[in-house]
């Protein structure tokens, strides 16, 4: 799930989700499980949106001198 959502554009995101939830009742997972797949995939999807990161370099005499 997460990584139809990180790799489709919204046009096929739908179609890829529901091909998905096909293959996973074809091997036998319940619906509820399907269910809870796409629901953690999507609010991963949402909180990743927007990530940043703060990288810290370490002043010493070497670094810079």
């Amino acid at each position: 799930m997460h990584r139809a959502e990180a790799l489709c554009d919204q046009d096929s995101l739908i179609q890829e989700l529901q091909f998905l939830s096909t293959v996973f009742k074809d091997n036998e997972y319940s619906p509820q499980k399907i269910r809870r797949a796409m629901e953690l995939a999507t609010r991963t999807a949402k909180t990743n949106d927007n990530l940043t990161s703060t990288a810290y370099i370490i002043y010493t005499h070497k670094t810079y001198g």
